[in-house]
């Protein structure tokens, strides 16, 4: 007589996780044509001594600073923040338009601490992922090579 409520208890729990699987697939598929976007449209920065340059969805956008772009970074991040961000807002396409994986050409000598600071900056200002490079040469590995992190996981 008791073995009649554990049954159903355990039939009620293999139906709910049926149901469930379905959905599970359909969030990562999802997850997987968003990642193939992004990563298929990724905005590129060029970083000099007096400008920020931003390439992406077949914009060109340059702004020469009067203040050295590393002297704004590290002095004044809000500013620089909203500087990038004010080129990415122009850049964007009228429909919708995915977080961004940003390449940033640094020809401005970064230490590491620097390079962390500027990644956060830029992820705080909507980026899907940020990879900071040294070389242009580098630019089409890091496209590549990187991998988003994951929408549904502990990213």
């Amino acid at each position: 007589m008791t073995d009649q409520p554990e049954l159903y208890n355990n039939l009620k729990s293999l139906v709910a996780t049926v149901l469930i699987i379905p959905f599970i697939s359909i969030a990562c598929r999802i997850e997987l044509l968003v990642n193939k976007k992004v990563l298929a449209n990724p905005a590129v920065i060029h970083l000099t001594t007096q400008q920020c340059e931003l390439i992406w969805q077949g914009k060109e956008l340059s702004i020469f600073s009067t203040i050295p772009v590393k002297q704004l970074l590290l002095d004044n991040p809000a500013s620089f923040a909203e500087l990038v961000g004010s080129m990415l807002r122009e850049a964007k396409q009228p429909e919708l338009t995915l977080k961004p994986l940003l390449i940033v050409h640094s020809m401005l000598e970064l230490t590491k601490l620097e390079v962390k600071e500027l990644e956060r900056l830029l992820m705080g200002i909507g980026a899907a992922k940020v990879v900071v490079v040294d070389e242009p040469e580098q630019i089409e590995t890091a496209k590549k090579a990187t991998i988003l992190p994951d929408l549904f996981g502990d990213a």
